[in-house]
Formats: C-alpha cells, structure tokens, sequence
C-alpha cells in the first residue's frame, strides 16, 4: 500500500527469482494474492490488473515447477585429520596455543572442498541434469539444487550411500542411466559424501497435537510416562535448581554477570518450544534468580502438547535454573513431523549444526538433549535379527516404525555432523549431549514383546547399543546420577543411564588410560558384558553425570516431575555457562571443547573438580526392565557415570585459569 505500481511489480518479480520450491512459490503466492484482495482499487485504478497479470504468470510458474525437487548433495570434507589436530590443539592446556579460537573463515577453509571440485557438481546439476536453481552454501561444503524429476532420481539411485536406511527401505527399481550419465556419476562419487531429498526435512505434513488420534496419543502417552511422571516430585528433595546447587556446592545466588557475550542454546525440532509464561512460572515458584527477557526463541516457537515440547521446557528451564543470567536460546529449526519422530531428525540435526558452524557468531554452549540409537546399533541389530528369521527389510521398516529408536540415516551422516562438532569446538563451543535413558541396550526401553519386537529385545540384550550424538569423540556426553533417600551429597549411579562404546568412532587420546584402567579393573565382574558384546578399543561414553531423576519442571501451567539424562545435559550445559562468566570477566577465552582439560584434571587431582560415583549399574532402561548384563559404576571413569558429577569448587579452582 505504500509503493508505487512499478515498485510493487519489480517486488513480485524479486520474489519469483528467489523462489527455491514450488511448495515455496505457492506460499509466497497466497500472501501477494491476500494482500491483493485489500488494496483499494479507488486509490490505485491499474492495481488489480497488475497484481492479477503477475499471479497469471506466476501461477504458470508454480504448475510448471511442480514436478521440480529439492536436493542437498554434501561435499566430502578435506583434511579432516587437520580439523582433528587443531580441535585438540586449541584444547589442551598444555599447548601454547590453548583457547586461541579459530574464526569462521578459518574453520570453513581447513576443510572446504577444492573450488574445481565445487564448480564440477555446479556444472553437472545445471548442464546435465538441468537444474532450475543451485546455492552453495557458506561453508562451500553443502550444495542444494532444484532438480526436475528424472534429474532428482538420478542423484537419489546413484549417489545415495547403500547402507543408509533409506537406501535400505527402498525398493530395487532404480532408474536406468545411459552410458554418459553413468559416467558423470562415477566421476562425482569421489567427492560426494551423501545426498538427500529435501522433502524429508521439509514434508507438507507438520505435527498437529489437536488432530492426533487416540492410538497416536496413547503411544505419546507411553513414551513420556518414563520421563515426566506428572506430580510425582518430593518438594524437599526434588532436583530444584537450589537443591542441585547445593549437591554440587554452587553459591545459591551466583548471577551471570560477564555480560550479552556470554551465550547458551539448547536444540531440538518439530514440536520444540516453551512457553514464556512457564518460564515465569518456574522462576517464581523455584526461587530462580533469572529473567524470562534472557531468554528468545531461535526459529519456529513449537507446539505445546508435543514431546519435544515437553523436552524444550525442561531444558531450558534446567539450563537458566543453573546459570541464571545467561543469554538464551531455544533453538527449533524445523517443524515437520519426521524431524521430530523419524529419519528427518538426522538430517534436521546436520543441516542445523553445519548451518550453526557457518555463522560468525556462536553461542559458547550447545546442550543437545535429543538423540537415537547410532546407525551403526541399528544396522546390527537389523544383521543380527535375520538370525530369528526376518528380513532386513522386515526389521528396517519395523525400526523406522519405532518413534524415536533409530533416527541417524547412516554413519556417513553422523560424520558430517562431527565434522561440525569439530569445527564449532575449534571455534570455542563446548557441546554437551544426553547419553541416553535404556543404559547400555535401548534407546530408551525395550521393543514391544512379541514377534520381530521380542526377537530384538534378545538382540539388544546380547550387545552393547549406543547412541549418538552421544557416542561422538567431539561432544561432551552426560550420564545421569539419583539421589537415594534424599542423599544430596552423594549421587549414585542412576540406573537407566545410557553408556557404552562407539561401534564406529576409535577412543580418543585423551580417555583411553581412564577407560583402559577401568576395563583392566572391572571385566571380570560376574554381570560385565562379554568382551564380544562391545568394542572396548573405540570411544567410550559418557564423560561426566548429573541428576537425571526426581526434577521438576512447570509445563503449560503445571509443575511436574521430570528426569533422564534430558535434565543432566542442560544441567552440565549451565554449570559450563557460569564457569564461562568467570572466564570471561577475567579476560579469557571461554572453555571451548573440554574433555581433553577434564580428563586431565581427573587424572591429576582426582575427587576434587567431579564427585566420582561408584555405586549402581546400568543393565535397566528407562521402563525398569532389565537385561542380565551392564557396565558397572566403579572408581574412576565407567561407562555409567563417566568422570563423575561437579563439584564447583574443584571446577572453578582447575578451569578459571
């Protein structure tokens, strides 16, 4: 209503030019078309006639895109051994260049594809497979273009990774290639790593918790029983902010006060969000010195009844309970329903951290509460369950049916998002990540009992299954303790928490003479797995534990009980956070990438920065149901409880230099 007729026609043709989908056309569409039926033809006579002329020639537009898909071809990354070796550089204490971050530019540049290698794949998605639209993205790693159909398929048959589950899932009809494409695709294999269709992350259906069906919701019933029991907290003991304060020997009242350069986030898509007035709520009625303006949304707001709702509000009302001061975000990036319960999640979670990674500013913490079993657990189990007589497509499509089990697509895609990890902690991001709540056999409880269900629940039981982003050499990943009969000063292990070793990742330099001692101390125990059920020689998991049971939270005006190494994460996340505002208002850096210090610390000044706890086993999942054999707590590093739980006095003494 405020530009001229010119002004107005040159926006609809920027607007069309910038359109990446048809999906995107139509919505961009809609809104010109509303905003068209109230202009006021008095004032502007040729006003109609324009708009309508334009929604003529866009219309003609959007029908003939849409047979038109999205795809996103990743880049094999180079020199990920120097991205490695800088990440340890900069985090070791002992390297004279400790805490000297890298920039975004100079994480992007280690890595980045050779500039040839990049125009090669422009080339061939705009020559030969006829592209309507390529973007490069910042990193110069990840290239989306906008394909027609044939051209789509081509890239999904032929350059997709075979062993990923929806290579797995999907029939053998592949489309035929002619001698010369078969040829382009060959030369492009070397530097491709993985591809994806787009509508995977951006399918037309969102979750709608106001149309789900009683069979939908009593599954979303079940699923949350385990991790917030409504009302179920005892007010005296209960894992309230001041209460973990005490058990880890906080100042009560400790205020961030270094200022907007400290910063925190906290992940999660489809459903994931809060609500401002609960964080009033919760601040209120725990005594939490901290302003709900501290905390903004970043992306989508969520959708409250969802899980991962419910999974937002515990993490940030746990995250700001501890570091009360701190800059906040509540980080959702994208809405649609298999992102919150299925294989869209994995991609979802690259595009989000290889997104973040490209940024000039990123926040100091990242706690990531959200996760599945690793691709490598469910290929095994899918191998090891034809031995009862199913297909792998029997058990693949069983698995991807399980809300919230198996949602990492390939082990090519989980090394994407370390190659994230690597340069985010390269740049000063301390990444913390729930173990996960079925110990060290579930993703979080067993399968349904019966059929192929009963069949891996035997499997599961037999081998050790773990999780990622857990299971990553790159994150720091927490276990969960519990406080018996209100014992706040000594935590045992609590006995769903998620552990075990990487199937995929080798151990780390800085854990493997903690992990070899404790294998050489605690194998022979008469519960202790087999040495066949795990990789003893791959990374171990998890490096530190919190309380992860008995905490409360205020939902959507309720306050309710909560726990799972959901709460541990957030927990470890804020403690980082407040040891960030000491830093800062020193003059140093912030902690970055952490787990080289801490085992460091651990080995030399052991008990004093974290309490060891040696007390529980984690056979059990989340529903109390429990397999014969589990990783014992024992002195020292366990695949229980890692390291141990803070002890601020210990952490501020050995990390505020």
């Amino acid at each position: 209503k405020t530009r001229s007729h010119e002004e107005l026609v040159l926006a609809f043709e920027n607007e069309f030019l910038e359109l990446g989908s048809g999906v995107a056309a139509q919505a961009s569409l809609r809104s010109y078309v509303d905003s068209s039926l109230t202009l006021p033809s008095k004032r502007y006579p040729k006003m109609r006639f324009i708009v309508f002329s334009v929604i003529l020639i866009l219309g003609a537009a959007v029908f003939a895109a849409a047979s038109a898909r999205d795809v996103m071809i990743a880049l094999k990354p180079r020199n990920i051994q120097g991205l490695e070796n800088v990440l340890y550089d900069v985090s070791n204490p002992k390297s004279p260049n400790y805490g000297k971050y890298l920039t975004v530019e100079e994480a992007a540049s280690i890595t980045a594809p050779a500039a040839e290698d990049i125009q090669r794949v422009v080339n061939w998605l705009k020559i030969h497979l006829k592209a309507e639209r390529v973007t490069v993205s910042l990193g110069r790693d990840f290239i989306r273009a906008t394909l027609p159909d044939r051209s789509a398929d081509i890239v999904m048959d032929h350059l997709h990774n075979s062993r990923s589950v929806i290579s797995r899932m999907k029939k053998d009809n592949r489309i035929q290639l002619s001698a010369q494409e078969a040829e382009h695709v060959m030369d492009l294999k070397s530097i491709v790593a993985l591809v994806w269709d787009v509508s995977i992350t951006e399918d037309k259906e969102h979750l709608d918790i106001s149309k789900q069906t009683e069979g939908d919701l009593t599954i979303r019933r079940r699923y949350r029983q385990d991790r917030m029991q409504r009302n179920t907290f005892a007010p005296l003991v209960s894992g309230s902010p001041s209460n973990q304060k005490k058990s880890y020997q906080m100042p009560i009242d400790l205020v961030a006060s270094s200022g907007k350069n400290n910063t925190q986030m906290v992940w999660g898509p489809g459903t994931y969000g809060y609500l401002q007035s609960d964080l009033k709520t919760y601040y209120s009625e725990f005594k939490v010195q901290a302003k709900t303006s501290d905390v903004s949304t970043y992306g989508y707001q969520g959708v409250p009844g969802g899980d991962n709702f419910g999974e937002a509000t515990l993490d940030v009302e746990v995250i700001t309970g501890l570091a009360p001061g701190v800059r906040t975000y509540v980080a959702n990036t994208n809405t649609s329903k298999s992102t919150e319960e299925g294989l869209g999640f994995g991609y979802a979670f690259l595009d989000f951290v290889q997104t973040l990674a490209s940024q000039p500013q990123i926040p100091n913490v990242l706690s990531l509460s959200l996760g599945s079993l690793s691709s490598d657990s469910c290929e095994i189990l899918c191998q090891q369950v034809q031995k009862s007589g199913y297909s792998e497509q029997q058990c693949v499509k069983y698995m991807n049916e399980q809300r919230q089990v198996c949602m990492m697509d390939s082990g090519d895609q989980e090394d994407l998002i370390n190659v994230a990890f690597m340069k985010l902690g390269a740049r000063g991001m301390t990444i913390v990540a729930a173990s996960g709540d079925g110990g060290s056999h579930y993703s979080f409880q067993p399968f349904p009992d019966s059929g192929i269900g009963h069949a891996l629940n035997k499997v599961s039981c037999a081998l050790n299954f773990p999780t990622f982003p857990a299971a990553s050499p790159y994150v720091t990943a927490i276990g969960g303790t519990q406080w018996n009969n209100g014992d706040i000063a000594h935590p045992v292990a609590w006995s769903a928490s998620g552990g075990g070793f990487s199937w995929r990742y080798a151990a780390p330099s800085y854990q493997t003479a903690a992990v070899n001692a404790y294998l050489k101390a605690n194998s022979g125990a008469s519960n202790f797995p087999p040495a066949n059920a795990f990789n003893g020689t791959n990374r171990a998991y998890p490096d530190l534990a919190a309380l992860a049971d008995n905490v409360p939270i205020v939902i959507q005006g309720s306050t309710t009980g909560a726990g799972g190494t959901s709460a541990s994460a957030p927990a470890w996340g804020g403690i980082f956070s407040m040891l960030n505002d000491q830093r800062l208002s020193k003059g140093l850096a912030p902690l970055g990438f952490v787990n080289p210090r801490l085992y460091q610390i651990a080995s030399s000044n052991p008990g004093e920065a974290v309490y060891d706890v040696t007390d529980g086993n984690f056979a059990c999942a989340s529903d109390c149901s429990c397999c014969s054999t589990g990783f014992p707590a024992a002195q020292g590093w366990d695949p229980t409880t890692g390291l141990g739980s803070p002890l601020w006095p210990g952490l501020t003494k050995y990390l505020l230099n």
